[in-house]
């Protein structure tokens, strides 16, 4: 156990919340078997009209829809600067400004960085943890901030072996179930390790109006569980941001 006093938790999603990459999601034509690369923001937008009648009806994702999403096998590899996660960070900071890469919570990511803040990273993606620092690394490298993230816990629940640490052992559970339980651990490890006693406030910042449910979920368990103990939910828009703080159900 870290001791000391209470601490200010940092929990992030990263696509669209901390940083605007260019990874793409494929899609593929039914009838021509052509594949098309989406961008996050564009699936996000279509997801629900794939297969239904109109101008997506012959689109449907497949078995390699995410494998940018997914580490490419080490015996692919040249260099692990290769891994998808690790190059599309480096790609956007060289191509593009600041202010295209930058997602509503970068400045919260920047600060949590700079101040040491322990900082958890959930995600969908299906990363090895040490790709994720890797990629990271790359902003450190770059001057982007001043230093690396003071690592609670890294899930991205798509990697297999988190899955597993998440309890879903037949590989069931859906990316918002096994979310909802990354953050449940996540804040059990940080209590663990700064302290059950002291007066520790937690956060989660999401950009995603569908994971704002199951974070204010995951944060009512916590709060059920630890009543002495702060959460809350950012909610992150282009132009502006929502904080919620979640209170008992049945407050004293």
């Amino acid at each position: 156990m870290v001791d000391g006093q209470a601490q200010s938790f940092y929990f992030f999603d990263f696509d669209d919340n901390v940083m605007y990459l260019d990874t793409p999601i494929l899609i593929q034509n039914t009838m021509s078997g052509v594949i098309e690369r989406v961008s996050t923001g564009q699936y996000a937008q279509i997801a629900s009209r794939l297969g239904v009648p109109g101008e997506w009806q012959d689109y449907a994702v497949f078995e390699g829809s995410y494998q940018h999403f997914r580490d490419i096998p080490d015996e692919q590899l040249e260099s692990p600067d290769q891994q998808h996660f690790v190059a599309d960070i480096r790609h956007v900071i060289e191509s593009k400004r600041p202010d295209e890469w930058q997602a509503p919570s970068w400045e919260f990511f920047a600060h949590a960085c700079a101040k040491g803040r322990p900082l958890s990273i959930i995600t969908a993606r299906g990363h090895h943890p040490n790709v994720i620092r890797a990629g990271i690394r790359v902003l450190k490298e770059a001057g982007f901030i001043t230093a690396e993230p003071n690592y609670l816990t890294i899930y991205p629940v798509s990697h297999i072996p988190a899955r597993l640490e998440l309890g879903d052992e037949n590989l069931h559970y859906t990316v918002p179930a096994l979310k909802k339980l990354a953050i449940i651990r996540s804040v059990e490890v940080g209590l663990g390790t700064h302290g059950p006693s002291l007066p520790h406030q937690f956060g989660m910042s999401d950009d995603d109006p569908k994971n704002l449910q199951l974070i204010i979920e995951a944060m009512n368990e916590c709060k059920r569980l630890h009543p002495d103990k702060r959460f809350f939910v950012f909610h992150m828009f282009a132009d502006k941001s929502v904080k919620l703080e979640v209170l008992p159900l049945d407050p004293p």
